[in-house]
């Protein structure tokens, strides 16, 4: 059988071994823990970067926008001027044709009379 000072020894290596085994795992925890920082501190920098990534992102996409609102407006323009011009060139055209045609009309109304006039008088018609 253990005496009292059997039993008062055992309590105390127990005592001393709970004692190893919980500053161990303190230690463990506090090491964990250190790690864990060190890599929660690694991902906030990431995320930080694809943060930054993605406004740099969004600031370019707006530019971009802005560029093809510009370029769009620039185009319109561009085409309504060409309209005008074609629209113009149509009609001088136009004009020009029906200035030749009347010339043409004159000038063929003129040889008939003349051809006209050249076999009445020489007895052709």
């Amino acid at each position: 059988m253990l005496t009292k000072s059997d039993l008062q020894l055992i309590r105390e290596v127990i005592r001393e071994e709970v004692e190893v085994g919980a500053k161990q795992t303190r230690n463990q925890f506090a090491l964990s823990m250190v790690k864990l920082e060190g890599r929660m501190e690694s991902v906030e920098d990431r995320l930080k970067n694809v943060e930054n990534r993605q406004l740099r992102t969004e600031m370019g996409i707006a530019q971009i926008r802005k560029s093809l609102e510009t370029l769009d407006l620039k185009i319109e323009a561009f085409h309504t001027k060409l309209d005008k011009k074609i629209n113009l060139l149509r009609s001088d055209t136009l004009d020009a044709i029906e200035d030749v045609l009347k010339t043409v009309d004159e000038l063929n109304t003129k040889m008939d009379k003349r051809v006209t006039r050249l076999e009445e008088h020489t007895g052709l018609s």
